[in-house]
């Protein structure tokens, strides 16, 4: 492991110290929906969520509050809501990358 690489893995390491019990385990959950995800869709999320960051700060803001504000669509006759998910795979890879 590079000096480089060693930073950047304490750095990741002393966030995940940081979190909440229940917020290591929202992160969990969510890491478990998206690695069940397909490869295409995997990638789908990665390239949005890059996407994401590039934009301006006062942009992701916006976004994040309407995504907040935002009601569920009814869900078709018969589907039923994806086992363990509370939310979409999306907030799972932004999650996990924060």
């Amino acid at each position: 492991m590079t000096p480089g690489q060693r930073r950047a893995a304490e750095r990741r390491f002393t966030r995940w110290r940081s979190l909440s019990d229940e917020r290591r385990q929202l992160i969990r959950e969510r890491w478990a929906i998206y690695r069940d995800l397909s490869p295409e869709e995997q990638r789908r999320i990665r390239e949005n969520f890059q996407r994401y960051r590039e934009l301006r700060k006062e942009r992701q803001q916006m976004l994040r509050e309407r995504y907040r504000n935002m009601t569920p669509e009814p869900a078709p006759a018969g589907a039923r809501p994806a086992q363990g998910s509370s939310a979409p795979a999306a907030v799972a890879w932004q999650s996990h990358q924060q």
